[in-house]
């Protein structure tokens, strides 16, 4: 049982315990209605023996012998090495098996389900006596009925028939605590010969007898109010020998016994005297025809069997027989120990098999079974025990699903799940308190590059169990969890400017694949950072490109990032900055190429969207405004220029990201760049081109220094507020972080926006707004600053937030 193979075979558990000589090889004997073991005053059993059904046709009689010699032979051995004062170990009482046919006319169950039968040898020998109570507590797990014979005549008057109980009761609690499982115990009185019935049907016995038979009752029922009240158990008296006799005749009127059981047999149904008489030819006719005439039931009701049965069918009904099958399945589970390696895929797996095994335990029994109410208290108790970390909002609406969850599966299921799940929980917990105690924790800051990978194994891991197990809510719970601290993780390193870009992007695919929403001001901290004015465009569009073939980002927000990068770099170079692709000399050369470029785009009216086309407006005002001031600021000579050494320097430094800009907004193929071609015998190449738009109309024909900066001043006005958002430097993560932790603590779940008081943010997802805006002078002091929604963030722009707070009605500032 310590292994998944062995549930192949469903199997109640029945043990046959008791002292030397109290009959145990005859009741044995009786169950199986054949001779597998020698019935003698001396013991005849000296090694556990094991009797597994089979459906299989067998040859009974050659069976029988087979068995009983084998038997005989082990039992010599044993005995003369006890006989020889040589000590008999754990090691020489191994079990012998054996597999014999269906037990006749003795429990009904269904043909996939059989009885194994353990016969333990007498418990009470004094050379033996330790090692068979080693045996008993090592293999008690695997019982589900204990059958304790005992000889009336003694009535548990000796030390070491108590001892047998005690083992009893308390290794049945002991699977009781560890295990759930209900051991019942039904303890035989044997050799109650001449047994009667009262007008009630109550069996009735001698005077001596019922005396010895209330000594027993008293006596454990005493020993088992001390140890374990809950056993469930029955005392029972009974004639094993006459059980034997009738049940085996009943079987077939021709079996050949033992001679004192045939002479037995005789003088209880003709006399002593008629059946000495009697030929052996007569006896054995006789015997055919006393046996036909016999009411069967009544003689075993005489014999303590058939109220022996009768319990036995109690205590085995088809419910009983369910949850000893379980409870076979829930012993593997618990032993499974896999959580110290940090790969419990061997474990998951076997579990997946578990899981079957319980749902074909109640295929075979065809109906639905009520979940397991203790099991089901259990796990309400695993869970509602665990700690909630900082009253965290996610967390109780999880503790709330799994409420619902119980709730309703304590009516009905259609089969006990409960278990399964409180095995999966502990397992899990065990596990997770193992190897990933940090993300139980949400100590994220534990995580790191050296441990991520490590992390992601146990992920995979719970994402298996979960993908599996659907009804596993604390394990899609944990899982959340997990996920969780790993996003973070990404999150706090994509905003992190150490982190390269390459990684970065990596890192926002991870977040996708983990279900993951990636906002475009995620991809936008990553890529808009101050060092993109060093990166080669070509990577830059590469960058880009992977966002796209990754659907990371959508047509729109793409448009919008290349248009942020792009001004990013007009800016940089606008302020004099150097950028780190492009030579000093030949900065000059792109100013003048970015601008022709943009200044031949009309498109107002191939246009229709008119976010795009202000896009283009923005983007070729910042053009020209980057060219007209390098003019200005004779960073360049303009009258150097040939088309020559345009020529050339486009060749090599060819406009890849306003060709790729462009070619996003008209759906061109952009995975690759092509090369900005250029006619170099065209005179208008060498003119300075001039826009239809309106926004670069007063750039033309500006002669005069001081119109050219007073046009400038108006125009960077009205350009500068529609690109301010696409230039300007977020707020520091370490700020953000000190803004959360001020207003909200350090709980990373849900709360609501500061302004609107309507919609959730989290940790991962919000923004910081000003109480006073940057226009009107606010500070990036956290006394000033809020954790609000997106929403709230772009409707607001340059407002004050309690004007705008009153504007829509969304209450004071707090």
């Amino acid at each position: 049982m310590n292994k998944i193979s062995d549930l192949q075979r469903k199997e109640i558990n029945i043990a046959i315990v008791g002292p030397v000589s109290a009959g145990k090889s005859t009741l044995m004997n009786t169950l199986f209605t054949n001779q597998y073991s020698d019935m003698k005053i001396k013991r005849t059993t000296m090694t556990p023996q094991v009797y597994f059904e089979v459906n299989e046709e067998l040859n009974m009689t050659t069976l029988s012998h087979k068995i009983k010699e084998q038997n005989r032979e082990i039992n010599q051995n044993l005995i003369q090495k006890s006989e020889n004062n040589e000590t008999i170990l754990y090691c020489d009482i191994a079990e012998s098996k054996y597999f014999i046919p269906r037990v006749h006319k003795l429990i009904e169950m269904p043909p996939d389900v059989y009885l194994t039968i353990y016969d333990i040898p007498g418990l009470n020998d004094s050379k033996t006596k330790n090692i068979y109570f080693q045996y008993m507590s090592n293999n008690f797990y695997k019982f589900d009925l204990i059958i304790f014979v005992i000889d009336i005549n003694s009535a548990l008057n000796t030390s070491d028939e108590i001892d047998i109980l005690r083992n009893i009761i308390e290794n049945s609690k002991n699977n009781f605590d560890n295990y759930d499982t209900e051991n019942k115990v039904i303890i035989l009185a044997n050799k109650c010969d001449n047994l009667i019935l009262d007008k009630d049907g109550t069996l009735l016995m001698e005077e001596e007898y019922q005396e010895m038979f209330n000594q027993i009752k008293t006596i454990v029922n005493t020993e088992v109010n001390k140890v374990f009240p809950q056993l469930q158990y029955s005392i029972l008296p009974i004639s094993c020998e006459d059980s034997y006799i009738y049940r085996m005749y009943d079987r077939d009127p021709d079996m050949d016994l033992d001679l004192r059981y045939v002479n037995k047999f005789g003088y209880d149904q003709c006399g002593r005297a008629t059946w000495n008489k009697l030929s052996e030819d007569v006896r054995k006719s006789k015997i055919k025809k006393l046996m036909s005439e016999i009411d069967i039931d009544e003689v075993l009701k005489l014999s303590g069997f058939l109220d022996f049965k009768n319990v036995l069918n109690e205590y085995l009904n088809t419910d009983s027989q369910i949850k000893y099958l379980v409870n076979h399945v829930y012993y593997v589970m618990s032993r499974l120990k896999g959580y110290d390696k940090l790969d419990i895929s061997d474990d998951i797996d076997k579990f997946r098999v578990l899981k079957s095994k319980i749902e074909e335990i109640y295929n075979i029994y065809t109906f639905s079974k009520r979940i397991n109410t203790t099991i089901l208290q259990d796990l309400k108790k695993f869970l509602f025990n665990t700690e909630i970390s900082n009253n965290n909002i996610d967390e109780y609406q999880y503790i709330s699903d799994i409420q619902e969850w119980l709730d309703m599966h304590d009516v009905q299921s259609k089969y006990d799940e409960g278990g399964i799940v409180a095995f999966y929980n502990k397992y899990l917990n065990d596990y997770l308190c193992k190897h990933f105690k940090n993300v139980i924790d949400i100590e994220i800051s534990n995580i790191n590059e050296n441990t991520i990978e490590q992390i992601y194994k146990i992920k995979n891991n719970i994402d298996i169990v979960v993908k599996y197990f659907t009804d596993l809510i604390i394990g899609k719970y944990i899982l959340s969890r997990v996920n969780r601290a790993i996003n973070q993780y990404y999150i706090e390193n994509i905003e992190d400017e150490n982190t390269s870009i390459k990684t970065g992007i990596k890192y926002l695919y991870d977040l996708a694949c983990n279900n993951f929403e990636i906002k475009y001001g995620l991809i936008s901290s990553l890529l808009c950072r101050d060092g993109i004015t060093n990166v080669n465009a070509k990577q830059i569009v590469d960058y880009l490109n992977t966002l796209k073939s990754h659907k990371l980002i959508k047509k729109t927000e793409l448009i919008n990032l290349s248009k942020q990068i792009l001004l990013s770099i007009y800016e940089h170079i606008l302020n004099g900055n150097v950028i780190g692709y492009i030579s000093d000399d030949a900065i000059s050369k792109y100013v003048y190429l970015a601008d022709n470029y943009w200044s031949n785009w009309d498109v107002k009216e191939v246009l229709i969207d008119d976010q795009i086309y202000q896009n283009i407006l923005d983007i070729k005002f910042l053009a020209k405004q980057m060219m007209i001031k390098r003019i200005l600021h004779n960073v360049c000579d303009q009258h150097n220029y040939n088309p020559g050494e345009i020529g050339n320097y486009m060749c090599n430094n060819p406009l890849v990201l306003e060709e790729y800009l462009t070619k996003v907004i008209f759906d061109g193929d952009i995975e690759t760049a092509d090369t900005f071609e250029i006619d170099e015998t065209d005179s208008s190449f060498l003119s300075d081109s001039s826009s239809s738009d309106d926004d670069l109309d007063d750039l033309d024909d500006l002669n005069d220094l001081n119109d050219v900066n007073d046009v400038f001043d108006e125009k960077l006005e009205k350009v500068y507020k529609r690109v301010s958002k696409c230039v300007s430097k977020s707020l520091p993560k370490s700020v953000k972080r000190d803004v959360w932790k001020h207003y909200v603590g350090e709980s990373i779940g849900m709360c609501k926006c500061f302004c609107c008081k309507k919609k959730d943010i989290n940790a991962f997802e919000f923004h910081v707004g000003h109480v006073e805006s940057k226009k009107n002078g606010g500070s990036n002091e956290i006394v000033n600053l809020r954790p609000i929604c997106a929403l709230c963030n772009s409707s607001m722009n340059t407002k004050n937030m309690r004007i705008f707070m009153e504007e829509n009605c969304y209450g004071t500032l707090e």
